[in-house]
C-alpha cells in the first residue's frame, strides 16, 4: 500500500508560502505520507480581515471541488487547510468525501492535552476577534485565556529579527496570562516554534505541526486497508 496522500492547501495566493509549508511538511513526515501542495490563486495574497476571509473561503471551495473532480488526479486521503483562520472549513467538510483539518481546531485540541491554561499568539491586528468567533463556534471560548496579535517583527523572514520578537512575545504572554500551553498560529509562522525558548513550565504548540499530524492520523484512520491510489 502506498503512503497516504495529504492535500496541503494554502488559503492565500502566495506561491512562496505554499512551497515553504510543503517543504516543511515533507521534512516532518519523512515518507510517512505524500504531500500535494495547492495554492489558491483566486484568493487574496493575505487574509487579514473578515471580508478577505469570505473571499478566500469561496475561492478555496471552488478550487478544491475542481481538484477532487479531476478524473485522472489521485484522490487525497486528507485535506489540510493550512490557514489559521480556517476559511470555508465547515463548507469543505460538507462537500468533500475525505477528512478536512483546520489549524485552529487541531492546535486547540493538542494544546488542551498539554496544559489546562491555553493562550494563542497569531499574526495581524484583526485576527484575535476572528479567532474569538471560532472559539465560540467550537464551544471552547471559556478555555482560552488570551488571544494576542504578534508584533510586525515576528513575521519577518530574518531569523535574527523574528526569533527575539517571538521569544519576547511568548514571555510576555506567559507572564500576563499564566498559560501552560501557547499556540503559535499562522502559516507564515510554521516551523518557528522549535527555535523558541519558552519560559519554564510553558509548552509551545506549532499550529502547523499539530494540524499536519492530525491530518496524517485521520488519513490513516479513514483509508480502507489495502487501498492503493
Amino acid at each position: 500500500m502506498s503512503a497516504p496522500l495529504i492535500l496541503l492547501v494554502n488559503g492565500n495566493s502566495r506561491e512562496e508560502l505554499t512551497a515553504r509549508m510543503a517543504g516543511l511538511a515533507r521534512k516532518r513526515l519523512d515518507g510517512l505520507a505524500r504531500v500535494e501542495p495547492m495554492t489558491i490563486s483566486a484568493a487574496p495574497p493575505y487574509i487579514s480581515n473578515r471580508a478577505e476571509g469570505v473571499h478566500a473561503a469561496s475561492a478555496i471551495l471552488t478550487a478544491l471541488q475542481g481538484r477532487i473532480e479531476e478524473p485522472d488526479a489521485p484522490r487525497p486521503d486528507a485535506v489540510m487547510l493550512a490557514c489559521f483562520g480556517e476559511p470555508g472549513l465547515a463548507a469543505l467538510r460538507q462537500v468533500l468525501p475525505m477528512p478536512v483539518t483546520g489549524m485552529v481546531e487541531a492546535s486547540l485540541h493538542t494544546a488542551f492535552q498539554l496544559g489546562r491554561r491555553v493562550s494563542i499568539l497569531t499574526s495581524g491586528q484583526d485576527w484575535p476577534a476572528q479567532i474569538d468567533d471560532l472559539l465560540d463556534l467550537y464551544g471552547l471560548r471559556g478555555r482560552v485565556m488570551r488571544i494576542t496579535a504578534l508584533p510586525d517583527d515576528a513575521m519577518r523572514d530574518e531569523e535574527t529579527i523574528w526569533r527575539p520578537a517571538l521569544d519576547a512575545a511568548l514571555e510576555r504572554d506567559a507572564r500576563l496570562g499564566g498559560a501552560e500551553a501557547v499556540i503559535l498560529g499562522g502559516g507564515p509562522l510554521a516551523g518557528r516554534a522549535a527555535a523558541l525558548t519558552p519560559p519554564p513550565g510553558v509548552r509551545v504548540i506549532d499550529a502547523f505541526d499539530a494540524t499536519l499530524w492530525q491530518s496524517l492520523a485521520l488519513a490513516g484512520h479513514t483509508r480502507p486497508e489495502g487501498t492503493a491510489r
